[in-house]
């Protein structure tokens, strides 16, 4: 092997290296297991290029009790005497995440039952980011799970690099929509808990929006350790990429949301 081959050969292998950790980084960058606080914080350096690290941390929210059957807590009508004047624009927050989580989700299992909503972030100046949950539980059936989704910006998206399937994603389908966004659907494997995971995720065509909508079958507990109680998610690929390529997901949202999100109750805030 000459010299040229041999260097062609061990930069090739770093490559590889350097795409491992970028897979593990996003593994842990994106949902439930990601929350969004705070995926700025680490940087790692492999064979001398810095790879940008999302390090995510948070706390699992979703409770254990039993569910809340009256959805309509997002999405009723607010009871006032007096005339209510919505902004007609909002920024995105924790608690609007959650209401809007909540309609999506009653929109594609409207029979379902959801409870504990659990949300964190906002307008932060640059950081925008917002993470948002709530335990379903489907019509006729006793097994609950999770539903989470993860509202992203441009220095997330640049910070992954380029889209496509990565290793750890089962089963990865990746493709472009007519209107330029790029959506990709997975399932990831469970780490030995038992947990099942379907992902659908979209990036908006110019790159300022990632969106990631995921269901799950039970509820994570934190440290690897899940409370399994079916066998399968609580919602489908096909339903949560009718939730994810929903038009209403972005930083800027129908001002009603806000009021739908203060009337969530209970709901815990995990900044």
């Amino acid at each position: 092997m000459t010299d040229t081959h041999e260097l062609h050969y061990q930069l090739d292998l770093l490559s590889s290296e350097v795409t491992t950790d970028l897979v593990a980084l996003d593994r842990v960058a994106r949902t439930r297991g990601g929350r969004i606080r705070r995926q700025r914080q680490g940087v790692a350096v492999l064979g001398g290029a810095a790879v940008a690290a999302i390090a995510v941390l948070g706390v699992t929210a979703i409770g254990g009790g039993a569910p809340d059957t009256s959805r309509t807590a997002a999405s009723s009508p607010e009871q006032t005497d007096e005339p209510v004047e919505r902004p007609s624009v909002a920024t995105i927050d924790g608690r609007t995440t959650a209401a809007l989580l909540d309609e999506m989700v009653g929109e594609v299992a409207p029979a379902g039952a959801t409870s504990d909503h659990a949300g964190q972030g906002g307008d932060r100046g640059a950081h925008r980011d917002t993470y948002a949950e709530l335990r379903l539980t489907p019509a006729g059936d006793q097994g609950f799970g999770y539903v989470g989704v993860n509202i992203q910006g441009r220095d997330v998206i640049e910070d992954l690099g380029g889209f496509g399937c990565l290793g750890y994603m089962g089963d990865c389908t990746s493709r472009t929509l007519p209107n330029g966004d790029r959506l990709r659907t997975y399932y990831e494997p469970s780490d030995g808990a038992g947990d099942v995971e379907l992902v659908a995720e979209r990036w908006t065509g110019d790159d300022t929006v990632r969106i990631i909508v995921s269901a799950g079958n039970g509820l994570d507990l934190g440290g690897n350790e899940w409370e399994i109680a079916r066998p399968t998610p609580v919602l489908d690929l096909g339903e949560l990429v009718e939730i994810v390529r929903d038009p209403r997901w972005g930083f800027e949202v129908p001002g009603e949301y806000v009021a739908a999100g203060r009337r969530l109750d209970p709901y815990t805030d995990l900044d």
